[in-house]
């Protein structure tokens, strides 16, 4: 053990399943903050609240005064306090159990930080009844100062730092009851997310711009998650969905990306996955990506690999995990467009498994974790790409725009009335498509609540002209990446990264067509890709006729 001399913290007792505990000593405002550290057996422990917070020292005595009673003790579970952060392998060992603490504690108490006169107004105003709120809003209060009281909500309360910490995921999942302190006022959880819900249904989010979209979209998005795990019990999401559940999520070591989302997975318990707070980041990232790979058999997770946000030391293919901005997924961009049917470029989730003995070849990683061999199929290989753009800091529509014009420059046949794309159909539809990563519902007679389970395997082949898409809609699915058209004619998004002569793959087991870079011996993973036509099997087909061959790619 790695123990401090004069410490304050002696060894928990593994026998035992020991757990610390702190208990604060009753007190005035003024008085000093006194308190003790015990050993309990976690199943016989005295009733503790758990608390979630900032990782900040002042932050911590500040809460401290605030949650303190005048004239009785109280115990709390503080994981700065009751693990002992200078020994990693007590740390290492008490990370995996952080779910069943707070699981087991009677109160989750957030601590948002120290309020002011306005957190205070907002919270009293959140914290009548949910009619009486209604009735405040809907008749004693103008419109001016109705839109206005969800705005202070939103900056006094959902903008601060707390929400964006990656452990507050599971602390607020998996915990009994919540209540929220800002400085010595306070709501319980439900409240808040009525405030929140009715502030949606009032005003929408349309009028807020930014940080304040974020912020409401962050605690919508835990609000869905705590209310999933209620309805659904235990383990609530599979690794890929919280890993892009929590892109935004801040945390202090990158490691506690994957760490702190252990307790909520449905593969919590990967083989071989420990957690180890020595081990270099680049080590445990690969790790677990080949471990998910290996287990679910696919290889899904390597689309999140950028070159933008990779770190020295990572291969091509192992994702930047602790990346708070990226290439948001094609088939997550479906899912937000509410599409129940998920882009699938093997065809099927079998198909390339009819057609193997051993599904198990499809691919393998070096024993060093610095490799992956993979079979794929190449579909062809970028000609021309649109020149990048000026950046997003203009609103979205011109953004939207702007890709538009610069796609248009590098395929202006695409307004010709009777031009035809290389697979069929309009080449102007395909164009508009293709801008949108198909997410766009302005297709004749296409509603995506009627679709089947798994999409068409052809292309659209229309000869009704589309009109044209939000320039919303182009901007999200532009955002880090160009438009592309390749050698043979086909269109698609490529990340920004991507260069003429770059291969356009289907890798087996991957969900969307993927951009690799064939360098002398081995190749370079740049990101997943929308490739117009062969989005749902198409490749496949072809490759079942002959027309495609299979290929290894040996990628570092």
């Amino acid at each position: 053990m790695n123990i401090c001399k004069g410490s304050i913290y002696k060894p928990l007792a593994a026998a035992n399943n020991e757990i610390r505990l702190l208990t604060l000593r009753a007190g005035g405002a003024g008085d000093v903050i006194a308190v003790t550290l015990d050993h309990f057996p976690f199943h016989e422990a005295v009733p503790y609240y758990a608390l979630s917070y900032t990782w900040v020292t002042a932050n911590l005595e500040v809460a401290l005064r605030a949650l303190r009673k005048l004239e009785e003790d109280c115990c709390f579970w503080i994981d700065a306090l009751c693990i002992n952060q200078h020994d990693i392998q007590e740390r290492n060992s008490e990370v995996p159990r952080m779910r069943d603490i707070y699981e087991r504690a009677d109160l989750v108490v957030a601590w948002l930080g120290p309020g002011n006169a306005r957190s205070d107004r907002v919270i009293d105003f959140i914290n009548s009844n949910k009619e009486a709120i209604l009735v405040r809003t809907e008749i004693m209060m103008t419109e001016e100062a109705k839109t206005r009281i969800w705005w202070v909500m939103i900056e006094e309360l959902l903008m601060r730092p707390w929400w964006q910490r990656i452990w507050v995921i599971q602390e607020v999942a998996v915990a009994k009851d919540i209540k929220i302190f800002c400085g010595y006022k306070s709501l319980l959880w439900g409240q808040l997310g009525d405030g929140i819900k009715i502030a949606i249904e009032n005003h929408g989010k349309g009028s807020l711009q930014g940080g304040m979209y974020s912020a409401l979209n962050r605690a919508v998005e835990l609000r869905n998650i705590r209310t999933r795990r209620i309805r659904l019990g235990s383990t609530i999401l599979n690794w890929k969905e919280l890993i892009l559940r929590a892109r935004a999520s801040l945390a202090t070591q990158k490691v506690d990306k994957i760490y702190g989302l252990l307790g909520l997975a449905t593969q919590a318990q990967l083989p071989g996955l420990l957690v180890d707070y020595d081990a270099p980041v680049q080590e445990v990232f690969k790790q677990f990506t080949s471990l998910l790979c290996m287990k679910e058999q696919r290889l899904d997770l390597i689309c999140l690999a950028t070159r933008t946000h990779s770190i020295p030391g990572l291969p091509s293919w192992t994702p930047n995990l602790s990346a708070v901005f990226g290439i948001k997924p094609l088939n997550k961009m479906r899912l937000e467009t509410r599409y129940r049917a998920q882009f699938d470029a093997n065809g099927t989730a079998d198909e390339v498994g009819r057609l193997h003995e051993d599904p198990n070849t499809y691919f393998k990683f070096s024993e060093t974790l610095n490799t992956l061999y993979a079979d794929g199929l190449v579909i062809d290989f970028i000609e021309t790409l649109a020149t990048p753009g000026s950046g997003y800091e203009n609103c979205w529509d011109h953004i939207g725009l702007d890709c538009r014009n610069r796609a248009l420059a590098i395929s202006p046949d695409v307004a010709e009335p009777q031009a035809q794309y290389i697979l069929g159909g309009l080449k102007y539809n395909a164009f508009l498509q293709t801008l949108v990563a198909d997410v766009t519902t302005t297709k004749p007679g296409y509603h995506p609540e009627s679709e089947s389970p798994r999409p068409r395997s052809k292309p659209d082949v229309s000869m009704e002209r589309m009109s044209e898409p939000d320039p919303i809609l182009i901007s999200r699915a532009n955002y880090n990446r160009r438009f592309m058209v390749s050698h043979e004619g086909y269109m698609g998004l490529v990340p920004k990264d991507a260069e003429a002569k770059d291969l356009i793959c289907i890798l087996f087991g991957c969900d969307v067509p993927v951009v690799i870079r064939e360098i002398k011996n081995h190749h370079l993973f740049i990101g997943e890709s929308y490739v117009h036509g062969f989005m749902n099997g198409l490749a496949v087909e072809k490759w079942k006729q002959g027309t495609f061959e299979k290929k290894a790619f040996l990628m570092t």
